[in-house]
């Protein structure tokens, strides 16, 4: 009836929350919670600054200075945001002995399949 329907931020979140699930099983609820954890940090990744263009171009025209200046492909405190998700659903999930389809079970049966020496990697 004339009225426009906003479907980019309405995508991301849906995506936000497909990754969320099939990647971490987790419910990460950013449809109904416009501040729901996942999709601040799931924008901060993919959010562009002046500051970030110049780390861009410094890692691909100058990239002596990535490793000084402490360049990062992705932004901090999402990395460290998913990174901490990441760990604390593994280290529960082999605890509590919970299966689900995602890639999490995938990870753990992985890990379980390394010799002893490999698993400091996983």
């Amino acid at each position: 009836k004339g009225k426009v329907l906003e479907l980019k931020d309405l995508s991301a979140k849906f995506t936000t929350d497909l990754i969320a699930t099939t990647a971490y099983g987790i419910k990460a609820n950013s449809l109904n919670d416009p501040e729901a954890e996942f999709r601040k940090n799931g924008r901060k990744i993919f959010e562009f600054t002046t500051y970030r263009g110049f780390e861009f171009l410094a890692m691909f025209f100058a990239p002596q200075f990535v490793k000084p200046l402490n360049i990062q492909f992705f932004h901090k405190e999402s990395t460290k945001f998913l990174r901490h998700a990441l760990w604390s659903t593994l280290e529960e999930r082999e605890r509590s002995g919970v299966k689900r389809p995602d890639l999490i079970d995938l990870l753990i049966e992985l890990r379980r399949n390394q010799p002893e020496e490999e698993k400091k990697i996983l």
